[in-house]
């Protein structure tokens, strides 16, 4: 007979174990899933398990997805374009925005199907915290020129959120 951790695990446990924070679920998904694991859609609008990790706020989980993950494939989309740093300015998870940026500085330069950068979601929501973090790391680096363009724009954002 196998063992409970042996046996194939389905997709929505993998969901409901990422909203919710079950690390042993998302461990054994990922053994069991490898290096899937990290390109599986969970979701009808083509989420991967960080996406959801991102949504469910577990920052143990998000934190190992994001170490375990490799760089390149933190650039991501769902079905609306969204990267996990798109979904992390949009629910203003700074912490998730800081592993992200510091595995990937590109996803800064990622628009989503709207041609809206990171930076700009997080303004348009309001979220002053995760605003001013983009802007504070985007603007150290000239090599992202989708963001320089949009500097302006940006800028012009968190001055208004800020006063």
């Amino acid at each position: 007979m196998k063992a409970v951790e042996d046996a194939p695990i389905g997709l929505q446990q993998v969901y409901e174990a990422l909203i919710h924070g079950k690390e042993r679920v998302v461990d054994r998904f990922l053994r069991q899933y490898k290096t899937s694991a990290f390109t599986e859609r969970l979701t009808e609008s083509r989420e991967t398990a960080l996406m959801v990790a991102i949504k469910g706020g577990h920052e143990h989980i998000i934190n190992k997805l994001v170490n375990l993950t490799p760089p390149e494939l933190l650039a991501l989309k769902d079905d609306s374009d969204y990267t996990a740093l798109h979904l992390a300015a949009l629910l203003e998870n700074v912490k998730a925005a800081q592993l992200l940026v510091n595995k990937n500085h590109e996803l800064l330069n990622i628009f989503n199907s709207g041609d809206i950068l990171p930076i700009q979601l997080a303004a348009i929501c309001g979220h002053r915290e995760m605003t001013s973090y983009l802007f504070s790391v985007g603007m150290k680096d000239e090599s992202h020129s989708n963001l320089l363009k949009d500097g302006a724009a940006a800028l012009t954002a968190h001055r208004e959120m800020t006063s």
